[in-house]
């Protein structure tokens, strides 16, 4: 489970801090959800770019994602 005290700790920055900026789990949950999904999109733009057809953006798209 992600804690307030976690994201501070492996941010290096106070509770108090983490806490400003996400008042409650339900906002911290849904901020990381959002940078880790924009991370993958911006990686997958990165992957198809290469890809001469649709057909193969989406297999380029959809296979095991490397980070």
């Amino acid at each position: 489970m992600l804690h307030h005290g976690d994201v501070a700790r492996l941010a290096r920055v106070s509770r108090i801090t983490v806490y400003r900026r996400l008042a409650t789990k339900e906002v911290l949950v849904e901020q990381v959800v959002r940078r880790e999904f924009r991370r993958h999109f911006e990686q997958f733009t990165v992957e198809i770019q290469d890809a001469a057809t649709v057909a193969h953006r989406v297999v380029v798209g959809c296979g095991p994602r490397r980070r």
